[in-house]
């Protein structure tokens, strides 16, 4: 509805070589239900989720992760076992065809983008160079 608003009362156009799928029509004054043509402007799809993401609160993110990734293992659709993705982060040397696994899913184990809960290193969204800093105790 907003991108007919904004064509008809604006003339304006999406960018040239752009697709539907690839530039969005978002409102500047942050309100959802907003369909003014004076507020909306085209925005890249990868600007409008890279935003989305930065105002989301990192702690519910992670609760989403956790609630997501229990969904994941009740309905099976897990690609390792636990008892596999074990294997891989223990075994380094274990090429990605001798473990009979893709590429690309042996190499996020490792890197501990998937299956994390498995290596006990805590999941936080961002992690600040500057955090704990203030509790340390200060020498007297």
């Amino acid at each position: 509805m907003r991108t007919l608003l904004l064509e008809l009362c604006t003339h304006k156009r999406p960018p040239a070589g752009t697709t539907p799928r690839t530039v969005v029509v978002t409102a500047t004054c942050r309100n959802g239900a907003c369909v003014c043509p004076d507020c909306a402007r085209y925005l890249p799809r990868s600007a409008l989720m890279t935003r989305t993401m930065a105002e989301m609160n990192p702690v519910l993110n992670a609760l989403r992760k956790d609630r997501i990734l229990a969904k994941k293992k009740a309905s099976g659709l897990r690609v390792l076992t636990d008892e596999e993705a074990l294997r891989i982060k223990t075994e380094t040397d274990t090429s990605a065809r001798e473990l009979g696994r893709n590429f690309s899913v042996v190499h996020a184990c490792r890197q501990n983008r998937t299956y994390r809960e498995l290596s006990g290193v805590p999941h936080v969204a961002t992690t600040s160079p500057w955090a704990g800093l203030a509790i340390r105790a200060q020498p007297t």
